[in-house]
């Protein structure tokens, strides 16, 4: 395995005190393959509502 050295990527301010892991990927998207990928469940609770939007 290669040294890591340096990340070269975009990234986004989260004001959020205290973020746990729940908030990052919520435990009920854990379930899915990996092949499904799990883009589409990070921070899925802060990006929407209840309702999905």
């Amino acid at each position: 395995m290669d040294k890591f050295i340096r990340l070269t990527a975009v990234a986004c301010p989260l004001d959020v005190a205290n973020l746990n892991t729940d908030q990052l990927i919520p435990a009920r998207f854990l379930k899915l393959p990996r092949s499904a990928g799990l883009a589409t469940a990070l921070l899925r609770d802060l990006r929407f509502s209840a309702d999905g939007r």
